[in-house]
């Protein structure tokens, strides 16, 4: 019998039992009495396995001598790009989203930059055109290893500062010869008229447009200046677009902010029905904690919607519900199951002597400079914390200042070492930041949740799986013992 204790999560279904093991990163489906005997020892329980009979206890030997509930850990906390962060900063940029103005005609309730969070505010501060074609030219000269380039146009409001936007299409057209170009742009859509959206497409503009739900929703936290509602002007300004620029509409994407106090029924009926927006790509994304105090306490039958609304979503990966039926809102998890969960169980020897949890990334990949040229991680942080300044585009990147920020994880070594969702954690350091530090306390204050998420994921998973789901194809199987998660039933 096994004399250590395994370094593995066990878990079970309405189905099924199952260990996801760590080291080798696989989770296995095995028997009741295996479960109990596994949760034991985790248990640290002493009388465990007089429940095993002979198969059991064959099933263990043979997990055992191939390398699985191993007991082995990290050694060392250690992003695996420690080494390479100078290379991967100098030669393999491939973004830099420009804040292109601190100014806003919309004031809206959950902004960053509004009064309910720890950040900078609206003002009328914008980016010069020679720092902007600083930090182009830093883009291009720190990109050789990338073929494309992506340059992104961030506010406060974008579009108030046109004629800015254009000198840096100009200008990065012009020295970014040989490489493949994409600008993007984030905007509230009030100022998207026939003008502007003509230039937009000729310059192939990916461009989001902020929306939120019906009018009275939408209204209820996205205002102008002078507190009126905005959707009648965004709206009007779709269906212009979807008249006059069909081809171009049919690229466009919006992002929904979600407030948990409203209805979610609404919101998803609006989106799946309304003439204007059903057949445009939606994202969406939940009122940010991070850097705040008010915390949003949602109502229940909003979480219950969701929860149905979900349901739908992992039967129609079963064939079982027609996807005309799912709500965009739902179709995340699926996605969180396929790209998270699936494709990340790769099989493995054992965890690496230095490693990571999964959550940073690298502090590049989404470079933000703002109109002072200051650099930040993303246009998510607060640029008001000296931990997420990175450097500036004068002055070159702080390395030391990223080596932090892509190791968090070493906050709260030993704690890290011991954890079963060690591959998966999705913590990252914006969730930590105090504005003049990363806090350790602040970091396992969100380990728990982020357990249970990752363990909810897992059962949505296999519970899938046993019913004939095939994450790779997309098809239903008539048999459920695929290896790769089923080594052992």
């Amino acid at each position: 019998m096994i004399k250590h204790i395994p370094f593995i999560h066990v878990f079970k279904t309405c189905g099924g039992h199952y260990f996801f093991d760590v080291n080798r990163n696989s989770i296995l489906r095995i028997s009741k009495p295996v479960y109990d005997y596994l949760k034991s020892k985790l248990e640290g329980l002493p009388d465990c396995g007089t429940d095993l009979n002979q198969e059991d206890v064959e099933t263990l030997t043979q997990l055992i001598s191939e390398g699985f509930l191993s007991d082995k850990k990290v050694s060392e906390i250690a992003n695996p790009i420690n080494d390479y962060i100078e290379y991967h900063t100098c030669n393999r940029l491939s973004m830099l989203c420009l804040q292109t103005t601190q100014q806003c005609n919309f004031r809206c309730s959950y902004c960053l930059y509004s009064d309910n969070y720890t950040n900078r505010k609206h003002s009328d501060r914008k980016m010069s055109i020679e720092t902007a074609k600083k930090g182009i030219d830093f883009l291009v000269n720190h990109s050789s290893d990338s073929h494309r380039l992506y340059i992104a146009f961030y506010g406060g409001e974008p579009l108030l500062e046109l004629d800015f936007i254009k000198h840096c299409v100009e200008y990065a057209e012009e020295i970014c010869e040989g490489k493949e170009l994409v600008f993007s742009m984030t905007t509230n859509g009030s100022l998207l008229n026939e003008k502007v959206v003509r230039y937009l497409q000729e310059h192939n503009f990916q461009i989001m447009v902020s929306l939120d739900g019906p009018k009275d929703i939408h209204d209820s936290n996205r205002k102008f200046i002078n507190n009126k509602g905005t959707f009648d002007k965004v709206i009007n300004n779709l269906k212009m677009i979807k008249n006059k620029f069909p081809e171009y509409y049919s690229g466009i994407a919006i992002n929904a902010v979600i407030d948990t106090r409203n209805d979610l029924e609404s919101i998803n009926n609006f989106f799946m029905n309304d003439d204007n927006v059903k057949d445009v790509y939606l994202n969406h994304s939940f009122i940010s904690d991070f850097y705040t105090d008010n915390r949003v306490t949602g109502q229940e039958s909003f979480y219950t919607f969701r929860k149905y609304e979900v349901f739908k979503a992992f039967l129609s990966k079963i064939n079982r519900c027609d996807k005309k039926h799912v709500s965009p809102f739902a179709n995340s998890d699926l996605f969180f199951l396929t790209e998270c969960i699936h494709k990340q169980l790769k099989m493995t020897d054992n965890l690496l002597e230095k490693a990571h949890p999964g959550g940073p990334c690298s502090a590049v990949e989404r470079l933000f400079m703002n109109v002072d040229g200051d650099f930040y991680p993303c246009e998510r942080v607060s640029e008001i914390s000296e931990t997420m300044r990175i450097g500036n585009v004068d002055s070159g990147f702080d390395i030391d200042k990223i080596l932090k920020l892509i190791n968090i994880g070493r906050l709260t070594e030993e704690e890290c070492k011991q954890c079963w969702a060690f591959r998966y954690c999705n913590l990252c350091a914006a969730s930590v930041d105090t504005l003049s530090d990363l806090s350790a306390e602040k970091k396992l204050a969100l380990c728990k949740s982020v357990r249970e998420t990752i363990e909810g994921a897992f059962i949505d998973y296999c519970t899938l799986k046993e019913c004939g789901a095939d994450f790779d194809n997309g098809e239903v199987l008539k048999n459920t013992t695929d290896c790769r998660w089923s080594l052992y039933e």
